[in-house]
């Protein structure tokens, strides 16, 4: 991002965030591959429906993951959440690792008995209500 935005962004919030191309396979994809609501057959759809046919290894690509850039120092603040029932759970796990690496402040969440979808499609069960309390005050110390 350029200095101008980078500078107006106080936070990011990145629910089971999608960093990385199915390309570099993690555990979780194989672990979670028939998870429900979202498996790992779908995420290789959405990876290659948004890519049209581009190589995930092309130029502008690269520009959609974050977890190959070069550097992530001077991003904003980042709340980052995973569940473990989710094929998406270790790339979200690793991005947080590679922000707090660059220097970058991240509040992390690991949600043990969620799935994919817990934070706004399950409902308000009790994960999803300790989710909002932390995000709630994440939100207020900006």
């Amino acid at each position: 991002l350029e200095d101008t935005v980078r500078a107006a962004l106080l936070g990011t919030i990145a629910f089971y965030p999608v960093v990385d191309h199915y390309s570099n396979m993690r555990v979780s994809y194989s672990e979670k591959a028939k998870a429900r609501p979202l498996n790992s057959k779908l995420m290789f759809w959405f990876w290659d429906t948004y890519l049209g046919g581009a190589d995930a290894d092309s130029a502008p690509v690269q520009r959609a993951l974050p977890l190959r850039a070069e550097s992530l120092a001077g991003l904003p603040p980042a709340f980052i959440v995973t569940a473990e029932e989710d094929p998406l759970r270790d790339e979200g796990i690793a991005y947080a690792n590679q922000l707090r690496n660059a220097g970058v402040k991240v509040h992390y969440r690991h949600y043990p008995n969620a799935a994919h979808g817990f934070a706004c499609s399950a409902g308000p069960n009790a994960d999803y209500r300790e989710m909002m309390a932390e995000l709630r005050q994440w939100l207020t110390e900006r």
